[in-house]
């Protein structure tokens, strides 16, 4: 049976999320993995414009995060053992925040709850399942409430859900970011660094060690180390963990993504194989050539 060591389970409170939460439990007892449960809160919306908008309140973020525990906890507990788990909890939009973690923590499986909207709701309301389906940079597997699938079976759908990362359609990263890109190792020299940026004309280097990426360099990280480029490590420079995305992302939903890191660059990875590079300038240039059609 495939496994799975990192789940994904975006949660609502209602009867479709618990069930996909439940099926995560046996996939994660099977496997011997790990969830991550995701709760998004809506930004607060005040109509009275004469008052400033307040920040966000931190009590009533850790007070959700601990309503998420004991819920996740109280809903895993019917089926036995308690897998490992971590809950996430920000303001954000399902969406984007799901396919944020998706490509962060390097998932293997989303699986989420769906309502199974049909006809007029599904048109004018949207689904948000039905956009990480398409959006994800893994595979996901959405559950109906109720449903009690064979486990095996149940792995098999998850596998099968995947997509292959290299094609990208119309105004997809795919298509948008530059192949093959330029790697640096995170032991190399700044200087080195340097060196590649002016020889292929670019500004940003995913820094990878053993296959995997560990980091991204900029040539603004160069900045304050000129006059040592020839004593300095990449690796203390880079900015570790970087934010990546996967190739099925729209440029839209990429170009958000920026904006909110204040990120000129994205690696674009397939699993934990970098395979492009995506920058404001591809993303702009896209923008550019759709207006002109």
């Amino acid at each position: 049976m495939t496994t799975f060591a990192n789940i994904l389970v975006p949660i609502d409170y209602e009867a479709p999320a618990d069930a996909a939460l439940r099926v995560a439990g046996r996939l994660a007892r099977a496997s011997k993995g790990r969830l991550l449960i995701a709760h998004t809160l809506p930004l607060p919306v005040y109509t009275m414009t004469e008052f400033p908008i307040s920040p966000i309140d931190g009590q009533w973020i850790a007070e959700e995060t601990e309503r998420l525990r004991k819920h996740v906890r109280a809903v895993l507990e019917a089926d036995g053992e308690v897998p490992a788990f971590e809950v996430d909890v920000v303001v954000d939009t399902a969406v984007l925040r799901i396919i944020q973690l998706a490509a962060e923590r390097r998932v293997d499986v989303i699986v989420m709850g769906t309502h199974g909207r049909r006809g007029l709701r599904h048109f004018l309301l949207g689904s948000v399942a039905e956009k990480v389906v398409r959006l994800a940079p893994c595979p996901v597997l959405t559950v109906h409430a109720g449903r009690e699938p064979h486990l095996g079976a149940l792995a098999a759908e998850a596998h099968a859900a995947g997509h292959p990362a290299q094609v990208g359609g119309p105004g997809e990263v795919g298509e948008l970011m530059r192949r093959s890109p330029v790697t640096i190792a995170p032991g190399a020299l700044l200087e080195e660094a340097s060196a590649l940026m002016a020889r292929h004309r670019i500004r940003h280097l995913p820094v990878v060690d053993g296959g995997k990426l560990v980091g991204m360099l900029s040539s603004t990280d160069l900045g304050p180390h000129v006059g040592q480029l020839g004593r300095t490590k990449v690796n203390a420079a880079m900015t570790s963990n970087p934010v990546c995305i996967g190739t099925g992302v729209d440029a839209g939903t990429a170009a958000r993504l920026m904006l909110e890191r204040q990120l000129r660059a994205l690696p674009v990875v397939d699993g934990e194989k970098v395979v492009g590079v995506l920058s404001a300038t591809d993303i702009v240039e896209e923008y550019a050539r759709a207006a002109r059609c």
